[in-house]
């Protein structure tokens, strides 16, 4: 896991933090990381409270989250609980359950298989939490050459849980290679995002991640997607319709740099993306023993746009 050491020694021990692309949301919830160590003195995960949950926290949490995952399979696209069966080996393996954001992944995999015919050769991911995406695509399309791109420390878990969940194969920085051309996972921090525009990219995706960057680095990336996306590629866009920074600056959708010549497959309110169950905090009621799980619905709709996009070099 030479990959994960490299920036664990970078962004934890030496506490690297890149400005200039780290939004006031991350500066106040980026401290929320922790590495996890076993009475061997190892590390044996990561957890952040501000990332969406691979693991259940307790009883109670994995209760309504269940319930919450059973709810949302009227919204799944077809495809989307094969895909969560034939993952679940691997999840299981690397110590994650079968939580509803996994299962929003496998929504979106599903939605992108129906309209993107193709096997996907390079797939981008920029911000992919835990590396849910990452994992379950790689499990779906096993030839697959997948880039992550994210702040520095949220790469860190990445590598790690990816290293864990497929040893054999090639994890490498992405500034170390000449080309993401051999099957594996390339990591990229968030500074170095330009490098992307070297790839020749067929599937991106961005899932509630550009709804907490500033606006210069959700235009950057959208010009490196447009300068780096084939002619045949799609760019999958689930965020916020609007949402407000701890500074008091504002991240809207209708105001990323899309273009009237974008051609848009999907584009609509995301129906797997717009609540969630908890335990009531103050609930009496109980079920097993457990307090009655409530709908929490987000502060904004999360609206998903599937797009082809204007080509720009």
């Amino acid at each position: 896991m030479a990959v994960h050491s490299q920036l664990r020694q970078q962004y934890y021990q030496d506490a690297d933090q890149s400005i200039e692309v780290t939004s006031s949301h991350w500066l106040e919830f980026g401290e929320g990381f922790r590495a996890e160590i076993n009475e061997a003195g190892s590390i044996c995960g990561y957890s952040n409270p501000g990332v969406a949950p691979v693991r259940w926290r307790n009883k109670e949490h994995q209760f309504a989250d269940v319930i919450a995952r059973r709810l949302h399979y009227q919204y799944a696209p077809s495809g989307a609980l094969s895909i969560m069966k034939e993952s679940s080996p691997m999840i299981h393996q690397i110590g994650w359950d079968l939580t509803l954001d996994l299962f929003r992944q496998a929504c979106t995999l599903a939605l992108l298989r129906k309209h993107y015919k193709n096997k996907p050769k390079l797939l981008l991911v920029i911000g992919d939490g835990y590396g849910g995406l990452a994992l379950l695509s790689k499990v779906l399309y096993p030839e697959l050459s997948v880039i992550l791109v994210d702040l520095g420390k949220t790469l860190t878990m990445q590598a790690f849980y990816l290293g864990k969940a497929f040893p054999d194969l090639n994890h490498r920085l992405l500034t170390e290679v000449e080309k993401a051309d051999e099957p594996g996972f390339y990591f990229c921090p968030a500074e170095n995002a330009d490098r992307i525009r070297k790839e020749h990219l067929d599937v991106v995706v961005n899932i509630a991640s550009m709804q907490e960057m500033d606006s210069h680095v959700v235009s950057n990336y959208f010009s490196i997607v447009r300068s780096a996306l084939n002619k045949d590629g799609v760019f999958y866009c689930c965020n916020r319709l609007e949402k407000q920074m701890p500074d008091g600056t504002w991240s809207r959708f209708s105001e990323y740099p899309w273009l009237n010549q974008d051609e848009f497959l999907v584009d609509a309110a995301c129906p797997w993306h717009q609540y969630f169950m908890a335990p009531k905090p103050k609930g009496k009621i109980r079920i097993f023993g457990k307090r009655l799980p409530h709908k929490v619905v987000y502060d904004g709709v999360h609206w998903h746009r599937l797009a082809k996009m204007e080509k720009k070099v």
